[in-house]
């Protein structure tokens, strides 16, 4: 929607459909990438759940979440080595992310934590209820030594008072998907914050089936024209 596009721009914050569409779009082009460019270390794949799993999690009875989870992890452990959950809590995003290669929980927070993180605290159910299912109902080797314990990973810090958290978790999930996790940076300057922003903007905005460029507006008017005089 516009009013989504207007947030990206004015700093603000990045609702669900936003980082569900970039993250798609990130996934379409990394499959698009020729086979030669690909080479070993890059065939890590990441699988991304939808950024409103956690709500659906939450509402969700423990049978409909065993049905959840029997419907989307086989897939997802089977065709990716990392699978990426974005989590809204309070307004806040940040990262779950399950390495099936070592196996780990690894978690990503974005704002400086003193104490206790809530945040992290808010996404532990989700992370305790995969775990469980996925030791209990799912024989996997690679995942023998699975534990639900998680790893505080360095995450580069949002500046005070700002809502780039969206941005932040967008940058890391770019990162897992083109296999270059050493690359992600201890910290962002308000400038780079910004440069991935018009990334996000840019690629929704560029993209054939989500937006409306002048070339489509030229075309439209040509074929009005051609029905016109026919």
């Amino acid at each position: 929607m516009v009013e989504d596009i207007q947030e990206i721009l004015r700093d603000g914050e990045l609702g669900y459909e936003i980082i569900n569409t970039y993250a798609q779009l990130l996934l379409e082009e990394y499959d698009n990438l020729p086979n030669f460019y690909l080479i070993e270390s890059q065939q890590k794949r990441s699988y991304i759940f939808s950024a409103d799993l956690m709500n659906t999690f939450l509402l969700n009875t423990t049978e409909q979440n065993q049905q959840m989870f029997g419907e989307l992890l086989p897939d997802a452990i089977n065709s990716a080595s990392y699978l990426i959950f974005p989590i809204l809590c309070k307004s806040h995003w940040t990262l779950l992310i399950l390495d099936t290669t070592r196996p780990m929980w690894l978690y990503y927070n974005s704002l400086k934590i003193q104490g206790r993180d809530s945040y992290f605290d808010a996404s532990t159910p989700l992370r305790l209820a995969i775990t469980k299912y996925i030791c209990s109902e799912m024989r996997i080797s690679k995942l023998e030594h699975f534990s639900s314990t998680a790893y505080m990973c360095p995450t580069p810090k949002q500046q005070p008072n700002s809502l780039d958290c969206g941005p932040i978790v967008c940058y890391i999930i770019q990162h897992y998907i083109n296999n270059d996790v050493d690359g992600i940076a201890q910290s962002l300057t308000k400038h780079h914050v910004r440069k991935i922003r018009a990334d996000i903007t840019h690629k929704i905005l560029s993209h054939k089936s989500r937006s409306w460029t002048l070339e489509m507006h030229k075309s439209e008017e040509e074929a009005r024209r051609v029905h016109m005089a026919s």
